[in-house]
């Protein structure tokens, strides 16, 4: 089985913007993880992996958060989740996500870039964020699904970035 992405129109980026209270910025940008993680695991998004991919668009819930949401998302109770299914859980978990103050959220990413930066170098490695997301956390990501999230983050290709950059990426 191969993947075959289909763009989506204006109205549908209109409509899942509208209906799951997202900017046209954050669905488009779904829209391409999605496509990348369906286009790597031959169009077959299960509830398995789809933590993964929720993390791999800057969110992370709980494991029983994220499993609620996903038996309530998956309609059809198919166990796979199509682009529509996704958007849902997307959109659940960013709305239930608090909003932290800014000094909590300046406090809390000094805190994770800290962690990542194994070495206190002030930057963080490609070798450190491979080590943190395959390594770290409930569900650690595979090192292939790490390098396409580097890919995407090391913009100049200089294999660093600084809390500046680190907390931009982070805001998504």
């Amino acid at each position: 089985m191969s993947w075959n992405p289909e763009p989506l129109s204006e109205q549908e980026v209109s409509y899942y913007a509208t209906e799951l209270n997202l900017t046209t910025d954050q669905v488009l940008e779904f829209k391409q993880v999605f496509d990348e993680y369906m286009e790597d695991l031959d169009g077959a998004l299960t509830r398995k992996n789809i933590g993964n991919l929720v993390r791999a668009v800057g969110l992370n819930p709980s494991k029983s958060d994220l499993h609620a949401i996903i038996k309530q998302a998956d309609a059809d109770g198919s166990g796979d989740l199509d682009f529509e299914e996704f958007m849902i859980i997307v959109a659940q978990v960013i709305a239930m996500t608090p909003t932290p103050s800014p000094e909590e959220y300046e406090r809390d990413m000094r805190e994770l870039f800290e962690a990542i930066d194994l070495d206190g170098s002030g930057f963080i490695s490609s070798r450190e964020l491979i080590v943190a997301l395959s390594t770290k956390g409930p569900e650690p990501m595979e090192p292939d699904e790490v390098k396409k999230v580097l890919g995407r983050i090391d913009k100049d290709g200089d294999g660093k970035m600084n809390f500046r950059e680190f907390c931009k990426i982070m805001d998504g």
